[in-house]
């Protein structure tokens, strides 16, 4: 129960007050070639800050600004450079960690913007100075995931809720009156189905205002051996190895059986 994502510094006067440039780079980010050349398939396309298998998410609805469609995104840079006044300086971008992997994912980002006419100034770093990074502002765009710490969406979307601003989990200082509004009175409610309505109101607020380019929702393989016993995959499994067990008949087996292929 994870979401990965670009997010804005909506604090910086550039890319927080110019929401065509957000969307641009939202439909200029090409997530079904990610997801195919960086996790082997291993991913579906997002279609909100809720991810799936929690309770609110919604396989049904239509995220606008997920999908490719780079002659959009090229009308939409030139809106937004229509509102800066002018051409678009390049945008600096933090990006967590220095190795092989992380460079290449961020030059892909990089060329993806490069597409629809918009320069990126990446900054690989060290996950301390990442933080501090966030916590002074001092990068327009910033790479960043989430997974879940509790089966509830309040777990995701408390990362857009004002008072969590920066220091605090909401790193893209999203601030919006009425999603404030509706995250203090779902917070109260303590049934679910109750919970539910107030949490798509509030995906919909931020899919509108778009703070992140959602990039992938991941899908994860487990492979077992028949021997092991009370195993049971699930999404929050932390503590559950005292409950397994091995057969050690079967194990023994298993390897007599490899031994005399």
């Amino acid at each position: 129960p994870a979401v990965f994502y670009y997010g804005f510094n909506m604090d910086d006067p550039l890319v927080g007050k110019n929401l065509p440039l957000r969307r641009a780079m939202s439909l200029g980010f090409d997530r079904e070639t990610y997801i195919e050349s960086f996790f082997n398939g291993r991913g579906r396309v997002p279609i909100g800050p809720i991810p799936p298998a929690f309770p609110g998410f919604r396989p049904e609805n239509v995220n606008p600004w997920t999908r490719y469609d780079l002659q959009k995104a090229r009308a939409l840079l030139a809106e937004a450079e229509k509102l800066h006044g002018g051409p678009l300086q390049a945008l600096k971008v933090a990006v967590p960690g220095t190795d092989t992997t992380i460079r290449q994912n961020g030059e892909f980002f990089r060329v993806q913007m490069e597409r629809i006419g918009l320069k990126l100034e990446m900054d690989y770093m060290t996950w301390p100075r990442f933080q501090d990074a966030n916590r002074t502002g001092s990068h327009q765009i910033f790479a960043l995931g989430w997974q879940a710490d509790y089966p509830d969406a309040q777990n995701f979307l408390l990362l857009f809720y004002g008072p969590n601003r920066s220091p605090g989990p909401n790193s893209c200082n999203f601030s919006d009156p009425e999603f404030d509004r509706l995250y203090r009175e779902a917070s109260v409610l303590p049934a679910v189905a109750e919970r539910v309505p107030y949490y798509h109101r509030m995906e919909d607020i931020v899919i509108e205002q778009c703070p992140w380019i959602l990039t992938i929702y991941r899908v994860n393989y487990v492979l077992v051996h028949s021997w092991l016993r009370n195993y049971k995959p699930h999404e929050f499994a932390e503590g559950t190895v005292k409950f397994q067990a091995v057969d050690e008949a079967e194990r023994l087996r298993y390897l007599e059986a490899l031994q005399n292929q």
